[in-house]
């Protein structure tokens, strides 16, 4: 669980160097030269998962009043902002897998189908879900009052994997000049990450961002798996990435579910983005 309030600049980064191993180029990882980010739980069944995006409970005067298209559409439910937004990010995870296939082959193994329930969702495809991402927010005009996302195991609760995760974005209003759709999708994107099993490149409220075994390392400023905001489309990272290799690193060999060590370093010069292609955007 974790609370989004920090507003921070996203540097965008257009080159993809070669990315090293757990602590890049097997130097000991320390705060002076290294990423660190965490790793969530995994899945026990990662490939051909059902991702069903429950409708949301989402409301925006700038998204849904000033422009009703949305309402006037082939599917009110399909074109709603919020489902765009959820469609989006993840599509994006997706795609920014795919990316990095060759440099992992196992995240093959990693895949999965996503619905809208009331779209092509059935109740039965709600009720074995793998990932549920749901929404409650109320945008502009509301004053900026807080924002709050979970990414976390349902099932089985308190375990070292998981068969259902469920994602839920809350909150209330905008800081200015941020962008309400934006700031969901951002923020869908974080937390779909979690249940994903990708960890933190950084904590909120300025808490120490820990490894185990190599002490404090710096909060990534601008990664969105550390900082969301809304004033436009944040990226994902290879670190990101990365961190769902190691998860589920015994794909390679085909072997059932095995415990990861929770954490995956990177150099900080080998870090990038995998900015999406605008051709994706859908909102």
């Amino acid at each position: 669980m974790r609370a989004m309030v920090r507003i921070l600049t996203l540097a965008l980064v257009l080159s993809f160097p070669q990315i090293g191993g757990k602590a890049g180029a097997q130097e000991a990882p320390t705060r002076e030269t290294h990423w660190l980010s965490l790793i969530n739980t995994t899945h026990t069944r990662p490939t051909n998962m059902r991702v069903v995006i429950v409708p949301p409970g989402y409301v925006s005067r700038a998204a849904m009043v000033s422009d009703p298209s949305w309402a006037t559409g082939l599917s009110p439910i399909a074109d709603h902002p919020g489902v765009r937004a959820a469609l989006e990010a993840t599509s994006y995870w997706q795609w920014a897998v795919d990316q990095l296939e060759s440099r992992w082959p196992h995240l093959a193994g990693l895949s999965y189908t996503t619905r809208v329930l009331g779209v092509d969702a059935t109740p039965d495809d709600l009720a074995n879900a793998n990932i549920v991402v749901n929404t409650a927010m109320a945008g502009d005009p509301v004053p900026n009052i807080f924002h709050l996302g979970v990414g976390w195991p349902t099932y089985p609760a308190f375990s070292n994997s998981m068969s259902v995760c469920t994602v839920w974005n809350t909150g209330a209003g905008n800081a200015p000049k941020e962008d309400h759709v934006v700031r969901l999708r951002n923020l869908i994107i974080h937390e779909f990450g979690h249940c994903l099993a990708v960890g933190h490149t950084g904590t909120s409220l300025n808490a120490p961002h820990r490894s185990r075994t190599h002490g404090v390392f710096d909060q990534h400023p601008t990664d969105v798996m550390s900082s969301v905001f809304g004033t436009h489309r944040q990226c994902i990272s290879n670190i990101n990435v990365q961190s769902l290799a190691e998860g589920y690193d015994w794909l390679r060999t085909g072997s059932t579910w095995t415990r990861h060590d929770g954490e995956t370093f990177m150099l900080k010069s080998e870090y990038a983005e995998l900015c999406m292609p605008d051709s994706m955007n859908r909102f």
